[in-house]
C-alpha cells in the first residue's frame, strides 16, 4: 500500500532533518541510519518513526539536557539484564509505555496532523542472538498503521 497522498501534503507543517531513508510504504520498511551528502527533511509518519526509534534507542539519563528522556531498553540489552527473548520483550514493553506517555505529555497538540498522532505501539523480535537484534516495531497513528524493522546493534558491557 503506497503512502496516501493526504499524508504527503506537508504544507505548513513542522519538519525534522531526516536521518532514515524515506519510507515508501505504510506496511513494512527497514529503518537504518542514512546520514550522507544529500540531507533531506521529513514530516508526518516518517518524523513519527524517527521520534519513536530515537526515544527507544536513547538510554535514559544519557542526555544531560533532558535527563528523563529515553528508555532503559538499550541499557537492559547491553548490560545483560535482558538476555532471553521474553526478557527483551518485557524491556520493550516498559519502553513502549514510556514512549506513549512521552507523546501524550509532550507531542500531542490539538493541531497535530493525524499521521503524527501516536495511538499505539507494539512490536516483536525477528532475530536476537545476544549481540544483535532485529525488531519489528508496530506503530499505529490516527491515519494508518506501520511496521518498521529496526536493526539494533548491541555493545555488551
Amino acid at each position: 500500500m503506497m503512502t496516501s497522498q493526504a499524508s504527503r501534503n506537508y504544507a505548513g507543517r513542522s519538519i525534522d532533518l531526516c536521518y532514515i531513508p524515506k519510507l515508501e510504504t505504510l506496511s513494512r520498511s527497514r529503518v537504518q541510519l542514512a546520514f550522507g551528502n544529500d540531507p533531506t527533511v521529513c514530516t508526518g509518519v516518517e518524523k513519527l518513526v524517527q521520534w519513536v526509534v530515537n526515544i527507544l534507542m536513547t538510554i535514559r539519563g544519557s542526555d544531560p539536557y533532558r535527563p528523563d528522556y529515553g528508555t532503559l531498553f538499550m541499557e537492559e540489552l547491553s548490560t545483560g539484564q535482558a538476555v532471553t527473548d521474553d526478557e527483551a520483550m518485557a524491556a520493550f514493553g516498559e519502553a513502549t509505555l514510556y514512549i506513549l506517555e512521552y507523546f501524550a505529555e509532550n507531542v500531542l497538540q490539538n493541531d497535530t496532523p493525524a499521521d503524527e498522532v501516536l495511538k499505539d505501539l507494539g512490536g516483536y523480535i525477528i532475530e536476537y542472538d545476544g549481540y544483535t537484534m532485529k525488531m519489528a516495531i508496530e506503530i499505529s497513528t490516527n491515519e494508518d498503521d506501520l511496521t518498521v524493522i529496526v536493526p539494533i546493534p548491541l555493545v555488551i558491557k
